[in-house]
């Protein structure tokens, strides 16, 4: 009896150290070396999915794709432009609606694509969203010169390369800080006189009512743009010249010669002219401004539709730097104008109006 009493005690001892043993080694009955061979599986499991997907570019939106893809026909004009175009006209408005980073990113990646049709598209894609998502330019416009400048460098179509550039239309390259390499790529597309994007790029020098000084680099470029074949060269060089006010000694003759010379972007050069206050220019450009106006009064040739011309004018006589002897000329001028029977209802209107106030300002 007492040896079976010690026998069950013996066996009850060794059930509770063997008890006592598990719940040591695991504390919850769970063995923790298969816990960490567990979790490091998992962990190893997972990280080249992570990595795939952070290094892979982000799908792109259905409707986008398709309109980035379009193999529809546009024509890229001379100025950069695409017309007739109708999957441009449809990523406009997919852009207004969906001015997402998104939308941003895919059409960046798309100025990449092999098909240059695709490349043009993405970049009016980029230029519209720029356009829209102002409050965030200066966020993203580093990102977009850094893709854009590129794609200008190897685009081998010069249409397309005008439209690539265009892309930047609406982004400032002092915002990005990429002055330096902006203007490189001036000296490339100006060596090969590529007119067009060479406006565009150097439109990001400057904007309507900047009160910051113009890069002095981008001012000395102007300067020698203003006798470039490309009209629209020689616009955007008047343009960014009327800030270039600590410049004005240099830029003031090169206006006026454009004036008087009858450039096809006079009025541009005019208007950078009373920017500038060239006062020693007015007594060389009225008489071809005079001139201008009789021509326009006796043929229509003489004035070319071209309605902005006159709000060129209108400030020209405004400005402090014209005498009372060059707004009663201009005055004379536009009267014959007004009376003439060759010019339209709108111009006629106009030419009162700027005689006027040529008389106006010459009274006071």
């Amino acid at each position: 009896m007492i040896r079976s009493l010690h026998a069950a005690f013996l066996g009850l001892l060794a059930l509770a150290v063997a008890c006592g043993q598990t719940s040591t080694s695991s504390g919850n009955g769970v063995d923790p070396t298969a816990v960490e061979t567990t979790v490091a599986n998992a962990t190893s499991a997972k990280t080249p999915a992570s990595t795939t997907s952070t290094s892979s570019a982000p799908p792109v939106p259905a409707e986008l794709a398709a309109l980035l893809k379009s193999t529809e026909q546009c024509e890229i004009q001379e100025n950069g432009l695409l017309h007739p175009c109708p999957p441009d006209r449809a990523l406009e408005k997919y852009v207004e609606s969906h001015a997402s980073s998104e939308t941003f990113d895919a059409c960046l990646q798309a100025l990449g694509d092999v098909a240059s049709t695709t490349r043009v598209l993405a970049a009016s894609c980029l230029a519209k969203y720029t356009s829209t998502a102002r409050q965030e330019r200066k966020a993203f416009s580093p990102r977009l010169f850094d893709a854009v400048l590129p794609a200008v460098e190897k685009e081998k179509d010069p249409k397309a390369r005008g439209a690539l550039a265009r892309a930047l239309d609406d982004v400032r390259a002092v915002d990005a800080k990429r002055e330096k390499e902006v203007l490189a790529v001036l000296e490339e597309l100006d060596a090969a006189k590529e007119g067009v994007a060479t406006a565009e790029l150097l439109h990001t020098f400057y904007w309507f009512g900047m009160t910051e000084p113009v890069p002095k680099g981008a001012i000395d470029f102007a300067l020698l743009q203003t006798t470039a074949t490309s009209t629209e060269l020689r616009h955007t060089s008047y343009d960014l010249l009327s800030y270039a006010n600590d410049r004005a000694e240099q830029a003031c003759p090169l206006l006026g010669k454009a004036v008087v010379d009858d450039d096809a972007e006079w009025s541009e050069a005019l208007g950078a002219l009373v920017s500038l206050e060239c006062d020693k220019e007015v007594s060389v450009v009225n008489p071809s401004l005079v001139k201008r106006l009789e021509k326009a009064a006796a043929t229509r040739d003489g004035w070319e539709d071209r309605l902005g011309s006159w709000g060129e004018l209108r400030g020209y006589v405004k400005a402090q730097m014209v005498g009372k002897t060059e707004r009663d000329a201009i005055a004379a001028a536009a009267d014959k104008v007004a009376r003439g029977g060759n010019v339209i209802a709108s111009e006629k209107d106009i030419a009162k109006t700027l005689a006027s106030e040529a008389r106006g300002r010459a009274t006071q």
